[in-house]
């Protein structure tokens, strides 16, 4: 009544997916097989690594660069809209032993301080490296003191990107990811 089905392909039992002794044609893997796949998927692995490092240092500096460019427009913008002026103040290296961040008023009432990410460090184009001030005022314009030079955003292995403010209009701009 039931008839054991016969797999066409490999001769064997459709049931078991096993072959017929002697047809040569096995379901499995051996283990030298396994051990040569697993060998080219670690060479492929270890290559990787070297362009993944270079892929996270550079998404560290664009990150940094991004909030620094976020809080001086969110600080422009509370500026422009509560007609008030509003400061953003950059921290490079300070004696109050604070380094590479950025504080700016969040809300109205509140002061932000935020840190740059790991292995992420600013520094002043003109060469002040110490603190940078910009006071936005109602009108949306900036001044910045000492100086109104770009701040670069470097990174471990030296990337950098530059932020720019344009003193008259207060718009500011990031630059490309430079090796």
């Amino acid at each position: 009544m039931w008839r054991k089905r016969e797999c066409r392909e490999c001769g064997g039992d459709a049931g078991t997916g096993r072959s017929r002794p002697g047809t040569g044609r096995s379901r499995g893997l051996t283990l030298l097989e396994l051990i040569i796949c697993m060998a080219i998927m670690t060479l492929l692995a270890a290559a990787s690594i070297p362009s993944f490092r270079n892929f996270t240092s550079g998404a560290r500096v664009r990150g940094s660069a991004q909030s620094i460019v976020a809080s001086l427009r969110a600080a422009r913008r509370l500026a422009i809209t509560q007609r008030v002026s509003r400061a953003v103040f950059i921290y490079m290296n300070t004696a109050a032993g604070i380094s590479n961040a950025v504080s700016y008023y969040e809300t109205a009432d509140t002061i932000k301080l935020q840190y740059m990410g790991k292995n992420v460090y600013l520094l002043d184009v003109g060469g002040s490296n110490q603190m940078l001030t910009y006071t936005f005022n109602a009108r949306g314009g900036v001044a910045v003191t000492p100086s109104n030079n770009p701040i670069r955003v470097v990174g471990p292995s030296d990337k950098y990107i530059e932020v720019t403010t344009i003193t008259a209009t207060g718009h500011t701009r990031m630059g490309q990811l430079e090796p």
